[in-house]
């Protein structure tokens, strides 16, 4: 259905223009929403399937956080170093301790002991009797 426009001239002309108010027809509509569909869901694919997509995003921000965890462990241990280097430049309790733990070194004023373990072995009925030939006292 054609709609009779007037145009400030004053004639009155037949436009392409429907009643719905659209220049194209309902069958290149169709072709472009669909056109316009495919490649929406070729981008979606892309940003959802794909190796260069969200896939990618969720390994790096994993690989941040185990990251920030080992940089944290990190952090806590340089403290402690420079709290041993701190103790190590000013007092000499902290450089007896290492010498004591790390070369087995003592103070001139103690003395050593050391207690050494020896395993406790059950007595055999067999054990007083020699087994070798050697040893045996029979011809």
């Amino acid at each position: 259905m054609r709609v009779a426009t007037r145009f400030r001239s004053g004639a009155a002309e037949d436009s392409n223009i429907d009643v719905a108010g659209s220049c194209y027809s309902p069958g290149a509509m169709k072709f472009l929403l669909a056109g316009l569909l495919a490649v929406l869901a070729l981008l979606q694919y892309r940003l959802w399937v794909s190796d260069e997509g969200m896939r990618e995003v969720w390994h790096l921000e994993a690989a941040i956080e185990s990251q920030r965890a080992e940089n944290a462990v990190l952090a806590e241990r340089n403290d402690q170093l420079r709290a041993e280097v701190a103790d190590l430049k000013k007092g000499l309790t902290a450089l007896e301790e290492r010498a004591r733990h790390d070369l087995g070194m003592i103070s001139v004023t103690e003395t050593f002991y050391q207690v050494v373990d020896t395993p406790h072995r059950v007595p055999d009925d067999n054990a007083a009797e020699p087994t070798s030939i050697q040893a045996s006292s029979t011809p």
